[in-house]
């Protein structure tokens, strides 16, 4: 498997797809990036890694550690989109923790799970305005969207002090338009993922 530190590869692996991460805690947004992440005056070390392994499919994983002795409630926002210049649609599936990005070009599927749990809250909100929109730590539950709109999910834990968590978030493309083979790749990412929460 191919470990890639920097964002730039974000680009060549599928321009339709974007996606970002963002820490929130005790009323602040911070965004992570690939490589190591010092936030909110270092009471957090995130250490955000894209891994690698096809066209279609990018894993990312951050190591998140609470440095602080306080017991601390985080939320991971993770943010999609496809390109602006096409004609686009999101959804969000609760029954499967998944939401659904499609334009012409292709179907693709985003979700996560931290420490072995998935989606907390997810949304489908306004490119433009979704980060005031977001910023008590609260997503508005927006299922469906077209347009230039993103995906919102989050990923939430309470952190002892001195814990490390570990989160993976993936995205998934399939250009036949392939619900089901989207949600089967899903299911065992998903199943796998909880193996490896287990064993850490």
């Amino acid at each position: 498997m191919n470990i890639l530190h920097t964002e730039d590869y974000l680009m060549k692996l599928n321009y339709q797809l974007k996606f970002n991460h963002f820490l929130y805690w005790n009323g602040k947004m911070k965004k992570i990036t690939a490589g190591e992440n010092w936030l909110m005056d270092g009471s957090f070390h995130i250490n955000c890694r894209y891994l690698h392994t096809k066209d279609d499919f990018l894993l990312a994983k951050l190591s998140i550690s609470n440095l602080t002795d306080q017991r601390v409630p985080i939320k991971v926002f993770v943010e999609s989109n496809l390109n602006d210049l096409k004609n686009n649609y999101v959804f969000v599936s609760p029954k499967k923790d998944v939401l659904f990005l499609t334009n012409e070009d292709g179907l693709f599927l985003a979700s996560g799970m931290i420490n072995g749990t998935s989606m907390s809250q997810y949304g489908v909100l306004k490119k433009y305005q979704y980060i005031e929109k977001i910023c008590d730590g609260v997503i508005p539950f927006n299922p469906i969207g077209t347009g230039n709109v993103v995906g919102l999910y989050t990923l939430e834990q309470l952190l002892v002090p001195y814990e490390t968590t570990v989160a993976y978030t993936w995205t998934l493309a399939s250009k036949t338009f392939s619900e089901k083979e989207l949600l089967s790749r899903d299911e065992q990412l998903k199943v796998c993922v909880k193996f490896y929460s287990k064993g850490r």
